[in-house]
């Protein structure tokens, strides 16, 4: 039982991971892989050769929505601190890329 488990929270893990995977193949010493082939070769190696197929049980996480581009770039001109301004530097659109270094450069060199 306790075996089954650990075997959950990894596969819980995989699929949180990698959100687009549906399956992925697991050898009897807990190697996971994305291909079947990739798996046996692996468990060529092992005393158990068996290579289990787990699938996704829970649906997948859908992908948060992404905000327009003119409301992002609103947000980030109202911002008045560097720690504020933090947030948007992931995204990696062009526009909002732009507005991101401006905004900084207006916060660490303001002018006089």
């Amino acid at each position: 039982m306790k075996n089954i488990l650990i075997l959950a929270v990894v596969a819980a893990d995989i699929f949180k991971e990698n959100p687009n995977l549906d399956l992925y193949f697991e050898t009897s010493d807990g190697e996971a892989f994305y291909k079947l082939q990739d798996a046996k070769n692996h468990a060529k190696g092992l005393k158990d050769t068996m290579v289990k197929p787990v699938e996704r049980t829970e649906p997948k996480e859908a992908a948060p929505a992404k905000q327009k581009i003119e409301e992002v770039i609103a947000q980030i001109e109202a911002v008045t601190t560097l720690e504020d301004l933090e947030p948007f530097k992931a995204d990696t659109r062009k526009t909002v890329i732009a507005a991101f270094d401006k905004k900084t450069a207006e916060l660490t060199n303001p002018a006089e």
